[in-house]
């Protein structure tokens, strides 16, 4: 049988040791734990008003962006610029890497039906 080492054995009572460091006290650790419940059942909350929001929604947030061709074309918008000669230069929103491809075929077709 081994024998425990020094550093990892303690009085009864005292604090544990890990790895040669002082174990968190018993109340740090609970604090951690009741902090990470409520930090699931808020996740929770949110998916649940998620799914809520969707379904009364859900003519404004379909599965799937419509096909080229059942997007009308014969609504036509006109934005007037406080100044037309003004450049922007701004960043446009980050998107994941795995929607690139799509946006940037929608995108595509957008410019050659002459929307964009």
């Amino acid at each position: 049988a081994s024998n425990p080492s020094p550093e990892n054995t303690t009085e009864q009572g005292s604090t544990p040791k890990l790895e040669g460091r002082e174990a968190p006290d018993p109340k740090t650790i609970l604090a951690m734990v009741l902090e990470r419940i409520k930090g699931l059942a808020f996740q929770e909350k949110l998916q649940k008003k998620d799914a809520e929001l969707k379904e009364q929604y859900a003519d404004r947030f379909p599965a799937r962006l419509p096909d080229i061709q059942a997007v009308p074309n014969n609504i036509h918008h006109r934005i007037w610029l406080k100044d037309p000669h003004k450049v922007v230069n701004a960043q446009g929103y980050a998107a994941p890497k795995k929607y690139h491809e799509a946006w940037k075929k929608l995108l595509d077709e957008h410019l050659a039906a002459g929307r964009l």
